[in-house]
């Protein structure tokens, strides 16, 4: 049996594992988040509580304000490209800005009507999670025509939609059903599933370039954010 391999070219067995390992790494850093979770499900105790709204307020500041930079990069490669993916990430990510803010600003009216608080943290990630996948499902398209990129009526109207949709949250948050279950599962579990779906869909399309591998973990990381707050 021969044991000369041309000069730089692994074993197939050995190129075959370094590919395993590589998805293995790839998967378990994906689920990084999950392993948190579930030592605090197991581990944790229920009893344990920390508040101050000015820590939140901070965060969610922080938060928002990134949504908002990772919006404006997204929108400036669009104009640039047109590429229609990029057009829904933009939507996707400024969604999420402008309902999520208002999680952060209502944070002092947890005493009084804790759903106001609450339940734009949900609405937030749902909305962004079916826009992320109806870009998703645009990938590879034809760039959009140039006067598209650059009209105000592009975005206009997505934007009075999340306007309307912060105030449906509102209305929803005095309402008789506020408190239900229902409520804020269909919210939350309606974000795991859509970005679950985000990441099948990058799997069954074999989308493999780097970013979009990056694209994937983090969508997974807000998929398993959204167990974390149906399981606490």
């Amino acid at each position: 049996m021969s044991t000369t391999y041309a000069a730089g070219e692994p074993p197939r067995v050995v190129s075959a594992a370094a590919r395993l390992y590589a998805k293995c790494l790839l998967v378990g850093f994906a689920l990084l988040p999950a392993y948190l979770i579930a030592y605090l499900w197991f581990f944790g105790d229920s009893r344990l509580t920390f508040e101050n709204h000015a820590f939140h307020e901070i965060a969610i500041a922080a938060a928002t304000l990134e949504g908002a930079f990772v919006t404006y990069v997204t929108w400036v490669c669009y104009r640039s490209s047109g590429e229609p993916l990029l057009r829904w990430l933009t939507l996707g990510f400024l969604g999420f800005a402008m309902i999520y803010a208002l999680h952060g600003m209502f944070t002092g009216m947890a005493h009084h009507n804790i759903w106001l608080f609450l339940l734009y943290g949900p609405a937030s990630r749902l909305v962004m999670s079916i826009l992320l996948l109806i870009g998703l499902m645009s990938y590879s398209r034809p760039s959009d025509r140039i006067e598209k990129r650059t009209s105000v009526r592009t975005w206009l109207p997505w934007v009075v939609f999340f306007a309307l949709v912060d105030v449906a949250v509102a209305y929803v948050a005095y309402s008789p059903v506020a408190g239900a279950l229902g409520t804020r599962l269909s919210m939350e579990g309606g974000a795991l599933v859509f970005s679950l779906l985000n990441v099948g869909v990058l799997l069954a399309r074999r989308i493999r370039s780097p970013l979009m591998v990056i694209y994937g973990v983090s969508i997974m990381a807000f998929a398993l954010s959204s167990l974390a707050f149906i399981l606490g």
